[in-house]
């Protein structure tokens, strides 16, 4: 079964993110800190290193109360700038929001996959 086959079935709300986020006025390849997000947002579909759809259609639900729709759910390769060195880093069960403006990282999900020490 797809996401588009299920549409009259939605499950919880995943996150909520913040009214700038849903504008396509501001589209960035850039990541931006939300602490109102409860999970790594992005509107980018080709990005993902690995991505499973939704069986079950999901929303997000903005600021605004907007609901957007999330198709799926996967891994991302972003690069990371730590003082003069330039790493791949790999954030993991990044929701696809294709109405959302920006790609959202969330440092709590961050911290709970790598712990506060790392």
């Amino acid at each position: 079964m797809t996401a588009s086959s299920c549409q009259n079935v939605t499950s919880n709300v995943v996150l909520t993110v913040c009214a700038e986020a849903v504008t396509d006025e501001t589209r960035s390849n850039e990541w931006f800190v939300d602490n109102g997000a409860t999970k790594h947002v992005t509107y980018q579909c080709d990005i993902f290193v690995s991505f499973k759809e939704f069986d079950i259609p999901h929303t997000v639900t903005a600021a605004s109360g907007e609901s957007l729709p999330a198709l799926g759910k996967g891994t991302v390769e972003v690069l990371s700038f730590i003082g003069n060195k330039v790493q791949k880093v790999q954030l993991q069960d990044v929701s696809y929001v294709p109405k959302i403006g920006k790609n959202l990282f969330l440092v709590l999900a961050a911290q709970d996959r790598h712990g506060a020490n790392s």
